[in-house]
């Protein structure tokens, strides 16, 4: 773990990513690093892009994706983005490509979507793979909690029943770097 003080004239991203960069030089295995949702933008997939590192982070709920374009057509400039994925518009999404759903025993029945092969305006040629948690039905019987939305950059993603447990457990990692 480091933490460290930024100054007014630092940007988050890039000290963020500049500590991501420090750490992974010293680590034997690639690390899964954690950010929450002040992270979660095109800037810091850019910045990290180059650093040897997957990385899960949470995404703000008004945010906005966009789905991988089709093959060129030979004419015109080729596309950079295809469908939108806008989070508080539902009627803007499409089929996931995964869905599950389990009961656990602090959260109560819950469900994970996945979609693959999405990004950010601002970096479209870095691919990510978008998790939805809903809570369904809690332990104590009242709902009140908000979607937890998550992507996934990297190069081998755990299984969808795996992975979200991963941003929860982020105040206790082992081979986790958190950025918070």
């Amino acid at each position: 773990m480091r933490h460290e003080r930024i100054t007014s004239w630092d940007n988050p991203i890039g000290f963020g990513a500049q500590q991501l960069a420090q750490v992974c030089q010293y680590l034997q295995n690639r690390p899964i690093a954690l950010f929450d949702s002040e992270y979660g933008c095109a800037p810091l997939i850019e910045a990290t892009a180059a650093i040897a590192a997957d990385k899960l982070m949470r995404i703000r709920s008004n945010r906005c994706l966009w789905s991988a374009p089709p093959a060129y057509s030979g004419r015109g400039r080729p596309k950079i983005h295809d469908q939108q994925f806008r989070f508080n518009e539902p009627q803007s999404w499409w089929k996931p490509e995964q869905t599950l759903e389990s009961i656990e025993p602090k959260l109560g029945k819950i469900r994970l979507k996945k979609w693959d092969n999405l990004h950010f305006r601002g970096s479209p040629k870095h691919p990510m793979t978008l998790i939805l948690l809903e809570r369904l039905e809690t332990v104590t019987g009242r709902l009140n909690s908000q979607p937890l939305w998550l992507v996934w950059v990297g190069i081998q993603m755990q299984s969808l029943g795996e992975i979200w447990q991963l941003y929860l457990r982020r105040e206790n990692p082992r081979t986790l770097v958190s950025v918070s």
